[in-house]
């Protein structure tokens, strides 16, 4: 479920990786300890995705390795089971 957007720090932990040739997503990145994938699309919007299972980043990094399916992956199915919100950009107005 989409949640409210919030101002949060990017994660940047050894899970970090560009991807190459995955339609519509730039970078992907893990969290084990919090459990919190993010995911950055190429209009450059950032989204935390919650309570993500060592097993579903590995699914995740396997679509990224073959270089396709990614986006759909994200969109029809890995989306559907979390809660998730964008990040605000600091420069971005923020409105309550």
């Amino acid at each position: 479920m989409k949640l409210k957007d919030r101002v949060c720090v990017r994660l940047r932990t050894k899970n970090f990786r560009p991807v190459k040739k995955a339609g519509g997503i730039l970078n992907i990145d893990f969290d084990e300890k919090s459990k919190i994938a993010e995911i950055e699309w190429i209009n450059n919007d950032i989204y935390h995705y919650l309570n993500v299972t060592k097993k579903e980043w590995a699914e995740i990094t396997a679509y990224a390795n073959k270089g396709e399916g990614l986006t759909t992956h994200v969109n029809q199915k890995f989306k559907e089971k979390h809660d998730y919100y964008r990040l605000l950009d600091l420069s971005e107005p923020i409105f309550e």
